[in-house]
């Protein structure tokens, strides 16, 4: 039962899409969040290296 809870919980907090966050994740939510914060690049430009 205690697994079962679990579960849910994780999909709750983690998975479930949310009208009040734009249909995204609450996880997803807030990654966008903290990128237009802190202004993270996109991730072709986040993933070359310097020659």
């Amino acid at each position: 039962m205690t697994q079962i809870v679990f579960e849910w919980v994780h999909w709750y907090n983690n998975e479930r899409l949310h009208s009040a966050l734009e249909h995204q994740t609450p996880e997803e939510y807030e990654q966008t969040y903290y990128d237009l914060l802190i202004g993270s690049l996109p991730d072709d430009a986040a993933n070359k290296q310097a020659a």
